[in-house]
């Protein structure tokens, strides 16, 4: 997986650096819903993960992904010092570090 940016397209060595986003494809409803013969409709989009390297995520988004390709975003002053938008850094679970347990001294 290369970084979102195609000015950039970095290779990713740690998908736990960056910011890494699940997204929908965005299509119009009629096209959402795929119809089975005998059964309920089901709804099906197709989802594609988007990752920026951490050298474009600190002034860069990922907005929407559409048939045209994938949109980035300028982040404002305001997401970069407060980065509580819905692009927050990944963390693999397996990544974060386990604190040793709190020893009692006499």
């Amino acid at each position: 997986m290369n970084c979102a940016n195609p000015d950039c397209q970095t290779p990713s060595v740690d998908l736990s650096t960056g910011v890494l986003r699940l997204l929908e494809l965005e299509v119009p409803p009629e096209e959402r819903v795929v119809r089975s013969d005998g059964g309920f409709p089901v709804c099906s989009v197709p989802t594609r993960y988007f990752w920026l390297c951490p050298a474009c995520s600190s002034y860069l988004k990922v907005r929407r992904w559409t048939l045209d390709g994938v949109i980035l975003e300028r982040r404002t002053m305001a997401t970069m010092s407060d980065r509580k938008d819905e692009s927050l850094p990944f963390t693999h679970p397996r990544s974060a570090t386990k604190l040793p347990a709190a020893r009692k001294t006499a």
